[in-house]
Order: structure tokens, then C-alpha cells, then sequence
């Protein structure tokens, strides 16, 4: 018996009141029950947006439903197998159904599926139904990789990084691409502007309209999105640069540790992600045409730039940091300099006085009344000439 239950039961009235004492208890128990129930977890969606292209202004929206509705069936089948929606397919706010989902249509058609990452079902469906190789499907879900490009037969599997607009440094998001000669599937975790930017132009009828021009478009976007952050980079630095150099208070290095470790971080992927479109660019293989080709040439160049321009950036925050560290050294040297220079003078006086001190008898000057003043004008003496030696040999 529950906890809720014995308080309900002692306060039931004897033994006429029990089965009504009984039937409050039940009563009060369930409520409990419920209102102690764990929430409903919600799964995750597995489709953020994806789209048919066939023409110029000829493009459909394709819904979760719609995928699954054409890829429950084996890619070999016939086409008319494939289950017809049911009433939970139904039309949602007056939008009609996208068509059935196809990999094997013909090139005239290409789709774009862009997935959650975290998604146990998206995973499910391009392990099951689409039939990507375990190799494919783990980088395309893998919780952290590196940008890299890697062909199996006629299929690129490609690994970006990039920062969304007005994004930290160290807060950037990667984007996996898997494509075919008609399919182009993307995941990520978290929302990747650039991929939008994909999405824009595709609902707006600007293409692309094959999916090696969405990979270019990617990429472009990816960089472009880049450029403004090290740009800011650069001017941190000279905010940086102007303060250490030229105020007077030079003691708080903490900005230039850290403006340097976010440096590091943005070069630990913009290095490997400009080998990655480096390769992808030699590539000769369908993925891209001679437009697409140089569209992605003129993407590699920006980001060469960009890298050309954080590796300036680096150069000018390690100079700046050994030439604070060069400063640092300098004053205490003159500190400790100085302080020597006062150890010189004072060691000889300091054994003078001590001689002078000791309690002994034979003593010289101890009955004169002008011993001390002779000591005195004496150490200020041996004391000036300690100075006049070190001025002659150029230590003062």
C-alpha cells in the first residue's frame, strides 16, 4: 500500500465509513500516481527540410512521411509497391504531400534530405532503406570529426566546418555530406545558417540544380560566413596590441592568452577544411561541372586567403606575446640590477659597523668623544667611492 493510501485509509470514520474510505484511498492514489509520472519523452524529429529539384522553379518540399512512404520498400522493387499514404499522411494546413521518395530516379531529378544527427530514426532509415555502407553511416553520425573528403566508387562523403553568424569563435558546427549523382544527404546537431542559405535558394528558384552545385554552394557559404569573424579576429588583435604596447598598465596578458587559444581553435579546422576542397577541387571525377568547378576554385582561394590571414594573425599574437615577455624579463633584470647595486654599497659598510660593534675590549675610539663622527665620515667615504668606481665602469 502506498504511502497515500495508509494517510487515506487512517482517515476514513470507523468501520461504516471503510469502503468509502477505501474508494477515496484509490482515488488518491491514482492522482498521485499521475502527477508523479515521469514526462513523455518526444523523439526527436529526423528530417529538418528536404527537397525534389527537377527544374528552375520546379521544386517540392518533401515531409518525413513522404520519405518513408517511398523508401519502405527494397530499391530494387517495383515503384508501384511502394504503400500509399494513410489517413495520417493526410494534407497538414492546406500543403499537399511531396512525391515518394526515390533514390534510384533518374538524374533529370536530384533530392536533398537534410537530417538531424542526433536522430536514432534518421539513422535507421539511411542505414536500412537508403543501404549507405557502415562506413558512410558512421561519419555521417559521428559525434566529432575533422573536415575530410573520401570517395567510395561514385559516391563523396565530405566533413565541413564553419560559424554561424555572430557565433563565438570555439562555438562552431559541423555539417556532413553524403552525395550521390541524385541524392545529397546533410546532417548536423545543431542549425547550420549555410545550409539554409541552401534552402533559400532553392525555394526561391535560384538552384542549384545538381546536387555537386549544392556541395559547391555549401562550401561557398561556409567560407563567406568565415571571412567576418576573422576580420574581427584581426581587429581584436589591434585593440590588444594598442593596449599591451602603448598604456601603462602592462600587467593583464589574460586577453592575449585568450585571443590566442580562439585563434587556435578557428586554424585547427580552417587548415584541414581547405586540404579537404583542395582535393575535392582535383577531383575529376562526376560531382562537379566545369561552372561548379570554378565556383568551388574561387571558394578555395577565399579560404586560402583566410588562412594566409589567421596564420598572420598567429604570427602577430606569438611576436607580441615574447616581445611581452621580453619586457617582463628587462624590468626585472633592472629591478634585480638595482637591488645588486645596493648590496654592493652596503655589504663593505655593513661589515665596518660590525667590526665596530662587537663588546670587546681594545677597542680604537672608545674614550674618544669624536670616534662615531670619524666612523660616520668615513663610511660616507668608502661609500662614495663604491659609487665613483661603478660610474667609471659604466654599471650606473
Amino acid at each position: 500500500m502506498t504511502l497515500s493510501t495508509e494517510r487515506a485509509t487512517k482517515q476514513a470514520p470507523g468501520k461504516a465509513g471503510g469502503q468509502g474510505g477505501s474508494k477515496a484511498a484509490g482515488q488518491l492514489a491514482e492522482t498521485t500516481a499521475e502527477q508523479r509520472s515521469e514526462p513523455v519523452s518526444v523523439p526527436l524529429e529526423p528530417l529538418v527540410f528536404g527537397y525534389v529539384i527537377a527544374a528552375p522553379n520546379q521544386q517540392t518540399a518533401l515531409r518525413w512521411q513522404d520519405i518513408r512512404a517511398g523508401l519502405q520498400k527494397s530499391p530494387y522493387q517495383d515503384h508501384a509497391q511502394a504503400p500509399e499514404h494513410g489517413p495520417e499522411h493526410g494534407q497538414e494546413h492546406g500543403q499537399e504531400h511531396g512525391p515518394a521518395y526515390d533514390p534510384n530516379q533518374s538524374q533529370e531529378h536530384w533530392q536533398w534530405v537534410h537530417l538531424n544527427r542526433e536522430s536514432p530514426e534518421a539513422r535507421d532509415w539511411l542505414q536500412a532503406v537508403v543501404g549507405a555502407a557502415d562506413v558512410i553511416d558512421t561519419a555521417l553520425f559521428q559525434p566529432d570529426s575533422r573536415p575530410r573528403i573520401s570517395r567510395y566508387d561514385n559516391q563523396y562523403l565530405i566533413n565541413l566546418r564553419g560559424i554561424n553568424a555572430l557565433a563565438a569563435v570555439d562555438d562552431m558546427v559541423s555539417i556532413r555530406l553524403w552525395a550521390t549523382p541524385n541524392l545529397l544527404v546533410t546532417t548536423s546537431a545543431r542549425r547550420v545558417v549555410a545550409v539554409e542559405d541552401l534552402r533559400d535558394a532553392i525555394e526561391n528558384g535560384l538552384g542549384p540544380f545538381s546536387s555537386g552545385a549544392a556541395v559547391a554552394l555549401i562550401a561557398e557559404r561556409l567560407v563567406a560566413r568565415i571571412a567576418p569573424v576573422v576580420e574581427t579576429l584581426q581587429d581584436q588583435l589591434d585593440t590588444i596590441e594598442e593596449h599591451i604596447l602603448h598604456q601603462s598598465d602592462k600587467r593583464d596578458t589574460t586577453s592575449l592568452v585568450l585571443f590566442r587559444r580562439a585563434v587556435l581553435q578557428l586554424r585547427r579546422y580552417l587548415s584541414p577544411q581547405r586540404d579537404a576542397l583542395a582535393e575535392l577541387h582535383n577531383d575529376r571525377g562526376w560531382l562537379f561541372s566545369d561552372d561548379t568547378r570554378h565556383q568551388l576554385h574561387d571558394t578555395l582561394d577565399g579560404l586560402t586567403r583566410l588562412n594566409e590571414d589567421l596564420d598572420l594573425v598567429r604570427e602577430r599574437a606569438m611576436l607580441l606575446q615574447e616581445q611581452r615577455l621580453i619586457e617582463r624579463a628587462d624590468a626585472t633584470n633592472d629591478r634585480l640590477f638595482i637591488l645588486a647595486l645596493f648590496s654592493a654599497v652596503f655589504l663593505p659598510l655593513s661589515i665596518i659597523t660590525g667590526l665596530f660593534g662587537v663588546n670587546i675590549g681594545g677597542m680604537p675610539g672608545v674614550e674618544s668623544p669624536v670616534a662615531f663622527a670619524v666612523l660616520c665620515g668615513a663610511l660616507v667615504v668608502i661609500a662614495a667611492g663604491i659609487v665613483w668606481a661603478f660610474r667609471r665602469m659604466k654599471w650606473i
